[in-house]
């Protein structure tokens, strides 16, 4: 199955060695198309502007990879964006740029990944992630996120979904069996093995602005915990909510097959995903998608927000 972007992309910058300002769109394509470029900016006919990006293209260059073609049209420094569209899966793109070199952007490939994974890849068929638990929130998980007048932090997600029975004295508090969760099994994905970190979805987080401490942010739920968590903080980030309205905003996940939404979502907004294939399953619930609770702060004022979903609560003392 070949891939393409799901529409057009554009990106602009200065090149790396002629410093000028390029704009680049990287275009959808048909299948078999392969990865060509076109120089917008030359008085040529389109077959005469455009190289296909093949072995044969290449041409002997220090610092970059260049390619050109038998009209003697070039375009260099190539190299992140032909990287970003093979990690990204894309065998098919028509990209038009009007200077002969792709702008350097941050030097890395990763500005190009980003704007292909907000865009969509387009692959005419729909992905297949099976669910092998509900992803429902445990009781047995807590968070805590904690703040102080100096600027100290604590975010911390404590889990007995898998308990070990085992309680430290004059601790007070039970280690977990999260061990359990590795594959006993050699050679597979959840093989037991040196250095090997177990599977997760507790995200305890700090969100800096600047090299200040902005969010601590966290929650339990499962599965869902990491959903629930991004989508809390992106409603801090880009939509400028304080902690209490972030958390308490309707909230979806989609780790598998099923998308989960929270009753709040209309209806209307999960009609073209059902036509699409997919199956939605509708929480009779106000609230969910694991239960976040966290602290926003704003010029040294903290303000905090325990998801009304469950029984947190803000706390704060003088």
């Amino acid at each position: 199955m070949q891939t393409t972007l799901q529409t057009t992309v554009s990106f602009q910058g200065a090149a790396l060695h002629s410093g000028k300002q390029v704009e680049l769109r990287v275009h959808p394509a048909p299948a078999g198309s392969g990865i060509v470029f076109e120089r917008v900016d030359l008085m040529l006919s389109p077959a005469q502007r455009r190289i296909k990006v093949s072995p044969a293209a290449l041409i002997e260059a220090n610092l970059c990879t260049r390619i050109g073609n038998g009209a003697g049209v070039e375009v260099s420094t190539i190299e992140h964006l032909m990287a970003a569209l093979a990690g990204c899966g894309i065998h098919n793109a028509h990209i038009t740029l009007d200077a002969d070199e792709v702008p350097i952007l941050d030097g890395s490939a990763r500005p190009f990944v980003s704007v292909f994974i907000a865009a969509g890849i387009r692959q005419g068929k729909k992905a297949t992630v099976p669910r092998f638990n509900s992803g429902f929130p445990s009781k047995d998980t807590t968070h805590i996120s904690i703040a102080d007048k100096d600027g100290n932090c604590v975010s911390m997600t404590h889990s007995l979904g898998m308990p070990s029975g085992v309680v430290t004295p004059g601790l007070g508090f039970m280690y977990n069996g999260c061990m359990g969760v590795f594959d006993p099994r050699p050679g597979r994905a959840g093989s037991i093995r040196p250095g090997k970190a177990r599977f997760s979805s507790i995200c305890p987080s700090i969100v800096f602005r600047g090299d200040e401490p902005y969010l601590v942010v966290g929650a339990p739920g499962a599965t869902q915990i990491a959903m629930g968590v991004l989508q809390a903080v992106l409603n801090v980030l880009d939509f400028d909510m304080k902690m209490s309205d972030a958390v308490a905003s309707p909230r979806f996940s989609a780790t598998s097959d099923i998308i989960d939404v929270t009753n709040r979502i209309p209806r209307r907004e999960t009609r073209e995903l059902e036509a699409q294939g997919y199956q939605v399953e509708r929480s009779p619930q106000t609230f969910g998608i694991a239960w976040v609770h966290g602290i926003r702060i704003v010029d040294g004022n903290p303000d905090g927000g325990a998801d009304p979903g469950a029984d947190g609560v803000v706390m704060s003392a003088a």
